[in-house]
């Protein structure tokens, strides 16, 4: 089985396996109903649930596609929630009343890319084994903690580890594994108050400032998704959700250059969400160092463009460049990062061999900000900070 990770980050480089608690005294969830018709309810293997400290699991064979509605209640609240074939959206996921101790879990199923040993492959074509997770802190405090109180994770692949924060973590996800060539989606909801935690860890973020749609981008094989969907909830968290597929490649890693073997390997520029598969030997290379903010100006401007400068990085094949329009346009209010537009409508200039760009059809009298990472085979380093810059003219 080649693995693939998934982490929604605030940090280039992660290396690291997390596993779900060891057994001690359970937790108890109970289901009290299931609205898909054609879901089958008595396929839980006899030691799979409630016998670990820490995690519960429900198992259903469902026609995919069909959209279900779970209720269950708790003996105590869980903290987050995990759906393996099935799809939840920013709309539909999970509620849960932490006073009543009950949750609604909504979801659709999706067809699964594994099907779980201990479990009889019995279902028919059409059908999918769906598997329901609900998680808690263990009693030796392993696993997530308070701080994901609310948080879910769905995915077509079944078999995975958590990736939950720590004390001093910059990212938050979990591994999934799968077969060569298997593909599917990853959707995960993170809460505010791990999105803060998470970014109070990072040196480069000021949690004050930090925007969720602006500085949190997809990336898949040091790559940026640019379909990815990433959204800032009403509540403050951080919703993200992609498509990938699992396939060998070599694992660029620094933790261990120049090892044999297979290994969890995160890169990418910037706070983001990272994915790479990994499997066979390492390379020694490393990523290139990000532009010197120093060095980053503003070589001329008119009316309508702008020419950028920045750092030539010896180690750098390509650059991308970020350019973003203050809504407000002028006034004080453009200092702020939540009054520029929202990262789907950045200009984005990738691939650029030079170290320089000019930009065109800009807006008079405007303020912009903008930022660049450099890239070579192995990765990209981290975006520079902001830098802003305004327009020749007047605001037509």
């Amino acid at each position: 089985m080649k693995k693939i990770s998934a982490l929604l980050a605030t940090s280039a480089m992660i290396i690291g396996t997390f596993f779900l608690p060891t057994a001690a005294q359970a937790k108890e969830a109970t289901l009290e109903s299931i609205t898909c018709e054609s879901a089958v309810t008595n396929i839980t293997p006899d030691d799979e649930t409630g016998d670990d400290d820490g995690y519960q699991v429900f198992w259903f064979y469902i026609t995919v596609g069909e959209d279900c509605t779970m209720d269950v209640s708790f003996d105590e609240n869980p903290l987050m929630l995990f759906v393996t074939a099935g799809q939840m959206t920013v709309e539909d996921n999970w509620t849960l009343d932490t006073e009543a101790m009950t949750a609604q879990i909504n979801f659709t199923a999706t067809e699964i890319q594994q099907v779980d040993a201990e479990v009889e492959n019995n279902f028919d074509d059409g059908d999918t084994l769906t598997q329901v997770s609900f998680i808690w802190q263990s009693s030796d405090d392993s696993g997530p903690d308070e701080r994901v109180q609310g948080a879910w994770v769905s995915s077509d692949f079944q078999e995975y580890t958590l990736a939950p924060p720590s004390e001093t973590s910059t990212r938050m996800g979990a591994e999934v594994s799968g077969d060569d060539g298997d593909a599917g989606q990853f959707s995960m909801y993170m809460p505010a108050t791990a999105v803060s935690s998470l970014v109070g860890n990072h040196d480069e973020y000021d949690a004050e400032t930090f925007n969720i749609e602006g500085d949190m981008a997809a990336y898949l094989k040091n790559t940026e998704q640019e379909d990815a969907t990433i959204i800032e909830t009403e509540d403050g968290g951080a919703f993200v959700s992609f498509t990938t597929e699992i396939s060998t490649e070599v694992a660029e890693s620094s933790d261990n250059e120049g090892g044999e073997g297979q290994s969890l390997s995160i890169a990418g520029g910037g706070p983001g969400l990272s994915v790479r598969a990994t499997a066979g030997p390492r390379d020694s290379a490393t990523k290139p160092d990000k532009p010197s903010k120093n060095k980053n100006k503003l070589y001329k401007k008119g009316k309508k463009f702008a020419m950028l400068n920045w750092e030539d990085v010896d180690t750098a094949d390509t650059y991308t460049l970020h350019v973003r329009k203050c809504k407000n346009h002028q006034g004080k209010k453009c200092t702020s990062s939540k009054n520029f537009v929202k990262k789907r409508n950045y200009k984005k200039f990738n691939n650029l061999t030079e170290s320089q760009k000019k930009v065109k059809r800009l807006t008079a009298g405007t303020y912009y900000q903008w930022r660049v990472k450099s890239c070579n085979d192995v990765g990209c380093s981290s975006f520079t900070d902001w830098k802003r810059f305004e327009t020749k003219g007047s605001l037509e």
